[in-house]
């Protein structure tokens, strides 16, 4: 809601219960049962008991409003029965509109919903006061664009607040640059893009360049998209993915030397990458290899899909993880071994990391059958090797953001 010329954020117990409840069906635990336990200001306030049976009404009730927690000191913690804790952080920021939008080194969550307002101030977009109140059901850290998410929420809403006009690659335009100028990651387009203009049962091929978008059509038949959890969050990825973006403009300085028309590695084909390799630094090749060989690899995907051909998109999702892993360097031993142990169980055609790197999440195409035998198998040797508990969760291609109400 408009609220003077302030913006305020809270992640309320709704969020925190609703999150519990996805988290608990998704993991298709809902014959445990949980104590949840409210406090606030470092004193215990409230204490329940949610099963099975309860459980939508626990959520409702607390939607409704029978408690919401505006303070960042206040914590909900939820506890499985026999088996340890869940631990949910209440967290808030406030600031003014009336002073320049800068990041908040404490509070960096709230750096990504700043840089959306900050880049549509920049913009000419007349902006008044919010309350906000967010929440969501991803792990942090998973690789899953949940940055994006959140600044496209952002965006998204604030133009059906303040009523400008902004189109779909505007608006990702105006979130890519929130995240590289203030949040600090050169990030490219295609998170925020595909979060917007995504569309059920399809992927998006996307030119970063024009910003023209195909959809296309994910027919998988009996075979779905199975994302496996590392529970592994190494904290290089914002300094790692712009010292890539550094390597490769390099490589393309290079490039140009020789051929003008390069302005970027999407016009260098491997050959003009191989005849430079000797002034190259052997780092730098590897890092552009990587991308040359990654585009030819979506656009062969992209083929592959249109015949329905899944076996062969399936070994360039393996060959992409190849790449990634010893080309351009971002994955880890956690998620090598997820992709290994994903290759290795019956049924999945191809596995591979996704996300930023060095942790996160891997995305399988499995055999729609073979899920279950695919969970136990892979989480099982997984914690076995790693003392790890990872995740499985089947995803669908779905319809990108949309308003769920009105707003008056």
């Amino acid at each position: 809601k408009s609220r003077g010329n302030h913006w305020d954020s809270t992640k309320s117990t709704a969020m925190a219960v609703s999150a519990l409840n996805d988290y608990v069906r998704v993991n298709k635990e809902l014959e445990v049962d949980y104590t949840l336990t409210v406090t606030l200001n470092d004193r215990i306030k409230r204490v329940y008991r949610v099963n099975r049976d309860n459980m939508l009404f626990f959520d409702n009730r607390f939607i409704t409003g029978d408690l919401f927690l505006e303070n960042g000191a206040n914590k909900v913690v939820i506890e499985k029965q026999g088996k340890g804790n869940l631990y949910w952080n209440a967290s808030s920021e406030y600031f003014s509109l009336e002073e320049p939008i800068r990041p908040d080194p404490v509070h960096p969550w709230s750096n990504y919903v700043r840089g959306v307002l900050w880049a549509l101030g920049r913009a000419g977009v007349a902006l008044g006061g919010m309350d906000l109140a967010f929440g969501g059901t991803l792990p942090q850290g998973a690789g899953l664009s949940s940055s994006a998410a959140l600044q496209v929420a952002t965006a998204l809403v604030t133009r059906a607040l303040f009523r400008f006009p902004m189109d779909v690659p505007r608006l990702a335009r105006i979130c890519q640059e929130s995240e590289n100028e203030l949040v600090g990651v050169k990030v490219g387009i295609m998170d925020p893009f595909v979060s917007l203009a995504a569309r059920k049962g399809h992927a998006l091929f996307l030119d970063c360049r024009t910003l023209a978008f195909e959809q296309v059509p994910l027919a998988l038949g009996e075979h779905v998209v199975a994302i496996c959890y590392s529970g592994v969050k190494h904290a290089l990825v914002a300094s790692e993915y712009n010292l890539r973006r550094r390597q490769c403009a390099a490589g393309v300085e290079v490039l140009r030397a020789h051929d003008p028309r390069i302005r970027a590695l999407r016009d260098a084909s491997l050959e003009a990458l191989d005849a430079c390799r000797a002034e190259l630094d052997p780092l730098v090749y590897r890092r552009c290899r990587h991308v040359v060989t990654e585009n030819a690899r979506v656009l062969e995907s992209k083929s592959a899909l249109g015949r329905g051909d899944l076996r062969r998109f399936g070994e360039l999702m393996d060959a992409s993880h190849a790449s990634l892993r010893d080309d351009y360097e971002v994955s880890c031993a956690e998620i090598d071994l997820l992709v290994d142990l994903a290759r290795q169980s019956s049924g999945v055609l191809g596995a591979r990391i996704t996300g930023g790197g060095f942790g996160g999440c891997t995305v399988n195409l499995v055999a729609r059958g073979a899920v279950e035998s695919f969970r136990k198998e892979v989480l099982g040797e997984y914690r076995r090797r790693t003392g790890i508990d990872g995740w499985v969760f089947v995803s669908e291609a779905a319809d990108g953001a949309n308003l769920a109400g009105q707003i008056r």
